[in-house]
């Protein structure tokens, strides 16, 4: 059947139809549906995520395909839904593991903050009109400033006080944002002799005064937010955005007592246009309406987080009187409207470095108009503000003995505290982690295998949610790859013994899990009567190579940052792990596969949950935490890997397994 449409295309097993020009691809015709498809590339065919099987009717496959898919699946009807253009009416099953939202893992808890903040960026008063007062011809904006101080009246504030009659209300609050601190005097922890003994740390000095940088149009004077009749009724509140390359989360905070009102989170709906920054930026510098698109998609979700969380917290949106957002350099840039396109060619450089400072209404957020808007600073080009928060939640840099904080994805983030000494740097790791580019991988969503043990011969597995295993998300990948070198069926050159070695070397468990795969060697993780797809979970010869180039990555970047520092990884006292994926790592595993350094004890390895978010909380509600963000941004030395022979040469060494060590089973 053909002709010129509108078609039909059906899908399963979700029972969603949708009506489509003549020619749209398939993935689009799932967008329309509402079910967003993995698609790392951005749609162009190099990723092999958007994996479907179409039951109707028959569709000869692309040669890109065929790159994708054994001769088996094609017979199946596996395609990419990026490939597929619709010319016809069709019926097409969509596997869990391919689609981009869902039940998503996100991390929205923290490592309990170390240190309680002072001075919050806005602040309410009330106070009281006499009739006195009241009888006499003084402006009424010049009786606030009684109360107040000086403080500079936005346009739209005096508009309001117009509107107010203090003869019927003489009780009157004021919301006013406070001048940033402008003396910040800090110094790193002081080493001590082989970082036994702890000093006494040397606490920051913060001086708030009217001479600061100020509002964005206040010229150091405190600003007059707004001005309410009534006393103490009303909400004084923040919201504080993480912005991941693939999730947001935001907390709602109460700006009087710092307490966290409510939570929301959702998947960051720029994945549709790709799903690592790289693919983002691209899409800036290739197509003149790029940065319009994935600036409205960005806003479009944290406008739904903010709906959820007055709706939990049961308070206006008007309400809410500051926002702040941390995210890697490119998120910032698109949060902001700005085309990061400078990031994606020779030198790498950012439009800013220092933090962005904004209203409300100057980034289309529901919430009140003068709200200040914070966009966290950054290190580099790669080493971002969520970067930055981290070092905030942790109080990295008074750390009296060497510690690292590493945030693992697609990007490494990795900072070395070392007494006296911040050094940063990003180092690719890829997007294996995420599940990209492996055969059976997927993102932790509902039906992903997040934890695999190994005893007696038997594999068991964890799954996410209540769903029957779909695929293998980045933490089951880590303590796979770890189980596979413990038991001699990858070495550590990384080479998966074939079947016939296995039968030769290993227990009858073990070896029959042995097969070939496109001719090479695979193992299974879960056979096909036990998968969510009917079809067998496998781990192939490439995919453990994707996982050697990831975790090499990271641990050339680990061991470069202590050899400019003049630290051993033994030394570490502390490896704080952030982010999402980290969360869900067991230490035992990354350190086996070298992902984490094997020299330090288990017992240092401490998971610091979403530091972005916590350290976007902190800025949220505290002058304080600005400041050292500032000084943070200037101070810490920012490394490029790529320009180092020292980390070629680590590199080379780090895409060699660690020897396995005697262990129980994992």
């Amino acid at each position: 059947m053909s002709g010129s449409g509108p078609w039909s295309v059906r899908f399963e097993p979700h029972g969603k139809r949708v009506l489509v020009p003549d020619g749209t691809l398939l993935a689009e015709a799932a967008a329309m549906a509402g079910l967003a498809l993995e698609q790392a590339c951005g749609g162009r065919g190099q990723c092999g995520r958007c994996r479907i099987v179409i039951r109707h009717p028959q569709v000869e496959p692309s040669p890109v395909e065929r790159k994708f898919f054994v001769v088996e699946e094609l017979e199946e009807g596996w395609r990419l839904a990026c490939q597929i253009a619709v010319h016809c009416d069709m019926v097409v099953e969509i596997p869990v593991r391919s689609l981009a939202v869902g039940c998503a893992q996100i991390l929205a808890e923290h490592h309990p903050l170390e240190w309680k903040p002072a001075h919050p960026p806005v602040r309410k008063t009330s106070f009281n009109f006499s009739p006195n007062e009241l009888a006499t011809e003084t402006a009424l904006l010049a009786h606030v400033e009684k109360k107040l101080g000086p403080v500079f009246v936005p346009l739209a504030v005096a508009r309001k006080v117009a509107e107010l009659n203090p003869h019927q209300k003489a009780c009157w609050t004021a919301v006013v944002e406070m001048p940033e601190p402008v003396a910040l005097s800090l110094e790193p922890a002081k080493a001590t002799e082989k970082h036994e003994e702890k000093p006494e740390q040397v606490a920051p000095e913060i001086a708030v005064s009217s001479q600061g940088r100020g509002a964005p149009t206040g010229a150091g004077l405190p600003t007059l937010l707004d001005l309410r009749a009534g006393g103490e009724a009303d909400r004084l509140c923040a919201v504080a955005f993480d912005i991941g390359t693939t999730t947001i989360v935001a907390n709602l905070v109460d700006l009087s007592t710092g307490r966290v009102l409510a939570v929301a989170s959702a998947v960051n709906p720029q994945i549709r246009f790709g799903e690592d920054v790289i693919s983002r930026i691209e899409l800036c510098r290739r197509h003149s309406d790029g940065t319009s698109l994935l600036y409205q998609a960005v806003h479009e979700a944290c406008r739904g987080l903010l709906e959820n969380l007055c709706t939990d917290a049961g308070i206006s949106r008007r309400d809410i009187f500051v926002a702040t957002f941390a995210g890697n350099t490119t998120m910032l840039h698109l949060v902001a409207g700005i085309n990061p396109a400078s990031l994606g060619e020779a030198p790498f450089r950012p439009v800013f470095k220092r933090e962005l400072i904004c209203r409300a209404e100057d980034l289309g957020l529901p919430i009140h108009p003068l709200a200040q808007v914070y966009i966290f600073p950054v290190i580099g080009p790669f080493v971002g503000g969520d970067t930055i928060a981290g070092m905030l939640a942790v109080r990295l840099w008074e750390r009296p003995s060497p510690a690292l904080l590493v945030d693992i994805g697609t990007n490494g983030e990795i900072v070395l505290s070392h007494p006296g000494k911040l050094v940063a740097t990003a180092t690719a790791a890829g997007p294996a982690f995420e599940g990209v580019r492996i055969r059976c991988g997927m993102r932790a969503v509902a039906g992903a295998i997040e934890r695999l043990r190994l005893a007696d011969g038997e594999l068991s597995w964890e799954v996410i949610g209540p769903a029957q295993p779909a695929g293998l998300c980045g933490s089951g990948l880590v303590d796979l790859v770890a189980l596979l070198l413990q038991s001699g069926i990858v070495t550590t050159s990384g080479r998966m013994l074939s079947p016939e070695e296995a039968a030769e070397q290993l227990p009858d468990k073990l070896s029959k899990r042995l097969l070939r795969v496109d001719g090479r060697p695979a193992f299974e993780v879960v056979p096909g009567t036990a998968s969510a797809s009917g079809q067998s979970i496998v781990f192939t010869q490439q995919d453990v190579r994707q996982l050697q180039l990831a975790a090499g990555a990271i641990r050339a970047g680990v061991t470069v940052l202590c050899q400019l520092v003049g630290v051993d990884p033994g030394e570490l006292q502390e490896v704080w792990v952030a982010g999402a994926f980290g969360n869900y790592l067991r230490p035992e595993s990354a350190q086996a596969i070298g992902l984490l350094p094997q020299a330090i004890p288990t017992q240092r390895i401490r998971f610091a949950g979403n530091t972005s978010l916590a350290g976007a909380t902190l800025a949220a509600v505290s002058l304080e935490a600005r400041a050292l963000a500032r000084w943070l941004a200037d101070s810490v030395r920012h490394v490029e890997l790529a320009l180092l022979p020292e980390f070629r040469r680590a590199f080379a060494e780090g895409m060699i397994f660690p020897d396995p060590r005697p262990s129980p089973a994992l």
